[in-house]
């Protein structure tokens, strides 16, 4: 995957843990192949990673991250998002010098960062999305977003793209554009699970996961939100991503190690959370179902969700929740049957895989 011995410069971008996660069996690749690996990242990846890699350097980056809350993004939100990204772009091209000037790297590799490359040095984007989905009322900057992203795509010798080569893969038109973009390399998913073998373990029916993502308000507020659904079913409920002090009922694993979430998910009977790509390449790999809903404003968390609407359950908007929640029997038996059919869409991509 990832070639022969390096001294890696790696940067994750800094929107909830997603791109750090899927970042997890890269760099295990690049360690088992003897390379060296420096991360450059926000405090709160470089925690969640050094739990994982506790030997390997970190930079801490202090640049501001995004936040946003339950409600999403809209048009003001966007344009003001779309202002601080082209401004990022030459922070962080500017920042990745700096750090290469320093010591001597012969890879850099950006998830999602868009300016962290240096031109003197072979310099990898990995992403998922390339060909974002803006929402309807900025469908008229399309060509202007395509001329922007043809040109970062240019400036990386190499963009790697976490999901299968053929078509819809996991990322539908997400990841697999037309026409197709030159010097993209499909690395199959990322996930942190994939180190682990499988298991079969029987999930509790009355056990719910709520598994949170994006930044820490949003996950707060999500995992608040979805307690207060599931509290009335008589169901037992662990929260995975934060903490609810008030809240003694509640197990919480704010930060539980990768083996301690993916028996979360093998042993809980509903899994609830956002149709996030990185979730959805863990879910895929853990082989289970979930009701799915997509942060509002989100286009491609809502592409996403209607991708796979066949193998989980999706609910359009967050006020859904309570009403799919509602018939507990149906609801677990609905799962089961959508599991099935990630099952067997799991099994013909790793055969085509061979």
């Amino acid at each position: 995957m990832t070639g022969n011995k390096r001294n890696v410069l790696l940067s994750p971008l800094d929107w909830g843990l997603g791109h750090a996660a899927r970042c997890i069996p890269l760099i295990g690749s690049f360690l088992n192949q003897g390379s060296e690996v420096t991360v450059f990242a926000s405090i709160q990846l470089i925690g969640f990673l050094r739990i994982r890699f506790p030997d390997i350097n970190y930079i801490e980056d202090k640049t501001p991250s995004f936040s946003y809350g339950l409600n999403g993004t809209d048009f003001f939100r966007l344009a003001g998002m779309a202002l601080r990204m082209k401004r990022a772009v030459r922070a962080e091209n500017k920042i990745c010098e700096e750090i290469c000037v320093q010591d001597k790297y012969d890879l850099v590799v950006s998830d999602n960062r868009y300016g962290f490359r240096y031109n003197g040095i072979k310099s990898v984007l990995i992403t998922h999305q390339l060909q974002p989905i803006p929402p309807p009322f900025l469908r008229f900057g399309n060509q202007v977003m395509k001329r922007f992203l043809s040109n970062i795509y240019k400036s990386f010798q190499e963009v790697w793209v976490p999901d299968f080569s053929a078509f819809p893969g996991l990322g539908g038109r997400l990841s697999h554009p037309e026409p197709a973009i030159p010097g993209v390399r499909y690395l199959g998913p990322l996930s942190r699970f994939s180190e682990f073998p499988a298991a079969k373990t029987q999930p509790d029916p009355y056990s719910v996961l709520i598994l949170t993502s994006g930044p820490a308000k949003h996950r707060n507020e999500m995992a608040e939100k979805l307690s207060d659904i599931f509290s009335n079913k008589d169901c037992r409920i662990s929260v995975a991503g934060t903490e609810l002090n008030n809240r003694s009922d509640i197990r919480c694993f704010e930060s539980p190690s990768d083996i301690e979430l993916l028996t979360l998910i093998r042993e809980s009977g509903i899994i609830v959370s956002h149709s996030g790509y990185s979730t959805v390449m863990d879910l895929f790999e853990a082989g289970r179902s979930a009701i799915l809903f997509p942060t509002r404003g989100q286009t491609e968390q809502q592409y996403l969700a209607q991708l796979h609407s066949d193998s989980f359950v999706v609910a359009k908007r967050f006020n859904d929740i309570a009403a799919i929640a509602e018939d507990h029997n149906k609801l677990i038996s609905t799962l089961v049957a959508k599991e099935d059919i990630l099952l067997r869409r799991k099994n013909i991509q790793m055969i085509n895989l061979r």
